[in-house]
């Protein structure tokens, strides 16, 4: 048992794991500066493999490490890959396949893969950390996590527990945030319950490094070797000479080798690549492991625990993605934690890290399944096509298909509280809002030499307003009035919120401020060729105001003011609530506009064009009878041009806020929104959406309207079908609901709701789910009819008939188990009998059922072909339960499942993809070997054949423990053999010295010479 220090330590950010991951997150921390960052590592870096593990970075994150000053110290050891080959198997060049994807990286200057072992990678970044004062502690582990929440959210909650695996000393860390970067088997992930959803295939890849010599024509790049035996080989070539060789490692090259030791790689690694000759003149590193693809079900969790990189999503090595998804993950992070904890931005900020984050991991997975079995020769699953296609050209396919994502160049965000929806004035701009903001050539002033945006707008925790001026002849007015509403405004002067600014003329000039004709904002750079300006989708003879993120996402554009009634500075504080800068503030007195709530009234009723009636009633201080007019008076907004319609909305709302009489207004508020948004019929919910979930997030957690407002957003949601706005903000719901205390019939409206709301965005499993959840609110402890009343028995149906005909559920005990589906036994039997029969039973007995009820299919309007088809694959599941030699003949699955002979193997393929079974066909022997099998009950009948199994186990381990004792008693007589021959071989050396020895040990007498 360790020693334990009394030391206790308090700081804002605990960063679990040491890798590229942690060490970037940590970084930008440091940097951003005012934050207290420790990072622990628990394996001790002089153990770490030496060269293995991740080696490309693609444009994006080269892009992002370049905005944070770390991209130059890797580029000056790298390898920049900008070629790529591929060769069939018989050696011969093939052209668009493979890795071709990688020479045509364009729109950025990063159009190359960096290629660089990760050992070097993590030395360049913990020296940059050290310049910040941050050290990585190893080898510290993280051995326990306990959450306080009755500690305030942002205090420090978090108590870690950590041990020093040198001296086993113990000691304390308390932290407002941490972050869980301790990889694939996270113990942060662990330690929270955080389900890891997914699977790990039998499939195993080799990757070996080290100094080669060969024959093959085209080394120094990116190569793909088509091999009939080892998959799509990889060659990639890496820092200082060396090279990087992977391939699948089949079940049948696995059976050559007893242990899989450096020896084996290499020989591997040499079969692999045939046609061409191999020879490794130095081994640096090999690895084998198993592919699979994981995500965790939520990577930000308790309201103050993060996962990134592997600890929150794995996948294979196929398209080269791990620690360039992981860089995304920790850019993404790091300014929003800085934000929060700087008091710069409010805590739900940081939930848009796991709803940009997530979807993309999910998409990435989606690729890397179909990858990873291409690789391995395999064809992907669901696969429609020519069932004897070749996987390499289906590979070349999809990674080109893929290759804006995989560079990272075409990652993009949904609308939320940070990416404007409608914020863009021309739609058929090249960017919209939600991508990341390309990098263009500028020209510095005076000297006219070239740099880039992105030199211009590095990541150091601020926005960024660039300001394209377009042609200065044409909008000189137009700045000036932009400039003017800036200096009128207190808001930029007092504000805490971190803004830059920038402004591109698209012409040059001997004087900045001369061709402009007014004060520049920010730093100036040309745009001479006009290349930014179309970039970004800018009218050179109008202008463009561009928001970017610190990240370089770009959020929000809007255009310069061209008319009159948009010179005003309301119309300009409008376009600024409207890109989004003001919403991130904390107080609400930053939310919006600079002014008291006399001025801001008076500003809107102006715009309302109300403002006699509100000035008198302003005048003797009758907030509530002023608030009551505007009000009133806001339903014409729906009718405001677009780009003012939230930003007015957001005023009036920051307005009711303030009154103690808000529950009197916000209902009307919500009734408004919840009419057509007339001047925008494309994007009008979402800017009714965008205000309706401001309001939410104001008011006070308790609040009995914030339940109203939450249905007001779920009948907007439900008109619109944007089901997928929703899905990430229903983890909150369960803490919703314990705020509110609302009662059972309550929350099953609100689950109904949901479900409804999911059903109609096509969302069967979302509906499904809520369904389940309504259904539960029923108690017949509390009275036994509520269970089969009407309202009961009308969900326990719907969700009776999703699941029936849902494609992906097969797993009825969830509905068995509940008192009102039960029920239907007395009130709708013969659905209740189909459940029984899908619940366990086969396709035989659901033959006979459709035989005696055929009226039922057409009154009931359920699809017998739909039933049909999946009872088979649930007879199948059944089928491989029961076996006990763990193989299943082809006729046997025929009969059973009621299909030609030549049709078994489509059917197994079937029930493999729905996640039922896991085996092999033997097409040689006319078997399926099963490997996994799902129980579709588990009654005394499944227990016997569980019995049965492991008596067979049993007896097979008897015979196997008979022959090893055997053996063990064979070894010890030889041994004994060849004791007493070296024995004897003594006895004969000495006895031809000067003397020998007679007798027994016990009574031995020396015979002499002499």
């Amino acid at each position: 048992m360790g020693s334990v220090s009394q030391d206790l330590r308090h700081v804002d950010v605990l960063i679990v794991g040491g890798g590229p991951v942690g060490l970037i997150t940590a970084y930008q921390l440091a940097k951003f500066g005012g934050v207290s960052v420790a990072i622990i590592e628990k394996h001790p870096k002089s153990a770490q493999d030496q060269y293995g593990r991740a080696i490309t970075l693609y444009p994006r994150s080269s892009e992002m490490l370049d905005q944070l000053d770390l991209a130059d110290e890797l580029a000056q050891e790298c390898f920049a890959c900008r070629s790529t080959v591929s060769y069939d198997p018989n050696g011969k060049e093939v052209s668009g396949r493979g890795w071709h994807f990688m020479e045509n990286m364009t729109d950025t200057y990063w159009g190359f893969a960096l290629v660089l072992r990760q050992k070097y990678q993590e030395e360049i970044f913990r020296r940059k950390l050290r310049e910040y004062g941050v050290g990585l502690e190893t080898p510290v582990e993280l051995t326990d996590i306990a959450i306080d929440e009755s500690v305030a959210l942002g205090e420090h909650r978090i108590t870690a527990k950590l041990k020093d695996r040198t001296t086993g000393i113990e000691s304390v860390i308390k932290c407002r945030y941490l972050v869980g970067a301790d990889g694939g088997r996270s113990f942060v992930r662990r330690a929270l319950d955080i389900p890891f959803d997914g699977s790990t295939t039998e499939d195993k890849w080799v990757r070996i490094d080290g100094i080669v010599e060969t024959d093959m024509p085209k080394t120094r790049c990116y190569g793909a070797i088509e091999s009939p035996t080892h998959g799509n080989v990889l060659w990639a070539a890496l820092d200082r000479g060396a090279t990087r060789i992977g391939f699948a490692f089949t079940a049948e090259r696995q059976r050559a080798y007893k242990e899989f030791d450096e020896e084996a790689a290499v020989a591997e690694a040499i079969a692999s690549l045939r046609p061409f000759n191999l020879k490794f003149k130095e081994v640096h590193w090999y690895t084998v492991y198993s592919v699979g693809q994981k995500v965790a079900r939520h990577f930000f969790t308790k309201d103050c625990v993060f996962l990134v990189g592997d600890a929150c999503h794995t996948h294979s090595s196929g398209a080269a993605q791990g620690m360039n998804t992981g860089i995304h993950d920790a850019v993404n992070l790091a300014w929003k934690l800085h934000f929060v904890l700087r008091g710069k931005a409010p805590r739900s900020l940081l939930q848009t890290y796991e709803m940009e984050r997530l979807p993309n991991v999910q998409k990435l997975i989606n690729y890397d399944k179909d990858i990873s079995r291409l690789m391995t020769m395999q064809l992907p699953l669901g696969w429609t096509g020519n069932p004897k296609a070749d996987p390499n050209e289906i590979l070349g396919v999809v990674m080109k298909e893929a290759s804006t994502f995989t560079s990272g160049l075409s990652i993009a965000f949904e609308s939320n509280m940070l990416n404007v929806a409608g914020s863009l004035a021309n739609a058929s701009s090249p960017v919209i809002p939600g991508q990341r903001g390309p990098d263009v050539e500028l020209q510095k002033p005076g000297t006219l030499e070239a740099t880039r945006l992105h030199k211009q707008t590095p990541n150091k925790g601020t926005f960024y307003i660039v300001v394209f001026t377009g042609d200065p002849e044409t909008t000189s007015s137009a700045l000036k009035s932009l400039s003017a509403g800036i200096s009128e405004s207190k808001y930029f002067s007092n504000l805490q919120f971190p803004i830059s600014w920038l402004t591109i003329p698209a012409k040059a000039g001997p004087s900045a401020y001369e061709l402009l004709d007014t004060t520049p904002f920010g730093k100036v750079f040309y745009d001479q060729k006009q290349t930014a300006h179309a970039r970004y989708g800018v009218n050179i003879t109008e202008g463009g105001i561009v928001v970017l993120r610190p990240d370089g996402w770009w959020p929000a554009r809007f255009k310069m003011f061209t008319n009159p009634r948009e010179n005003d500075p309301t119309s300009f504080k409008l376009h600024l609530v409207n890109a989004r800068l003001t919403e991130m503030a904390p107080a609400l007195q930053q939310v919006f506009i600079d002014g008291s709530f006399q001025e801001l009234a008076q500003e809107l009723a102006g715009y309302l064009n109300i403002g006699p009636e509100i000035e008198p009633l302003l005048a003797e201080n009758k907030k509530d009878e002023a608030l009551k007019k505007l009000v009133m008076a806001s339903t014409a907004l729906n009718s405001a041009p677009e780009k003012e319609f939230t930003a007015a909305y957001n005023l009036l709302v920051y307005l009711v806020i303030q009154s103690p009489s808000v529950n009197m207004f916000l209902p009307r508020i919500c009734d408004h929104l919840s009419k057509p948004i007339t001047s925008s019929p494309v994007n009008g919910a979402g800017l009714a959406l965008s205000v309706l979930t401001t309001v939410f997030n104001l008011i006070q957690p308790e609040n009995e309207v914030r339940f109203n407002i939450f249905q007001a957003i779920l009948r907007l949601i439900k008109s619109t079908g944007m089901w997928d706005t929703l899905k990430p903000q229903l983890g909150q719901l369960d803490k919703w609901i314990a705020e509110w205390d609302i009662d059972e019939e309550d929350q099953r409206k609100l689950f109904t709701q949901i479900a409804d709301v999911a059903e109609d965005s096509g969302e069967e499993e979302g509906s499904y789910n809520y369904l389940l959840k309504a259904l539960r609110t029923f108690d017949p402890k509390e009275a036994a009819e509520e269970i089969s009343s009407p309202e009961a028995q009308d969900l326990s149906l719907k969700a009776l008939k999703i699941a029936l005909l849902s494609n992906t559920h097969y797993d009825f005990s969830d509905l068995t188990s509940l008192p009102t589906i039960q029920a239907l036994s007395e009130s709708h039997p013969v659905f209740f009998e189909l459940l029984e029969i899908f619940s366990e039973k086969e396709l035989e007995d659901y033959n006979d059922f459709r035989d005696e009820n055929e009226e039922f299919f057409e009154e009931s309007g359920l699809d017998n072909s739909k039933l049909h088809r999946k009872m088979r694959l649930l007879t199948m599941a059944s089928l491989a339960a029961s076996t006990n030699t763990r193989e299943l003949e082809y006729k046997r699955i025929a009969k059973a499942l009621q299909v030609p002979l030549e049709d078994v193997e489509m059917w197994v393929i079937d029930v493999i993809r729905a996640g039922l079974i896991e085996g092999k066909l033997s097409q040689k022997n006319q078997v399926f070997l099963v490997h996994r099998t799902t129980y579709r009950v588990f009654g005394e009948k499944q227990w016997r054949e569980v019995a049965t199994r492991l008596d067979q186990w049993k007896t097979s381990l008897r015979g196997v423990l008979d022959v090893v004792k055997h053996e063990r008693e064979q070894a010890e007589i030889q041994k004994q053999r060849e004791q007493q021959e070296a024995d004897r071989k003594i006895a004969g050396a000495a006895g031809m010295g000067t003397g020998r020895r007679v007798g027994r040990e016990k009574d031995m007498v020396e015979v002499g010479t002499d």
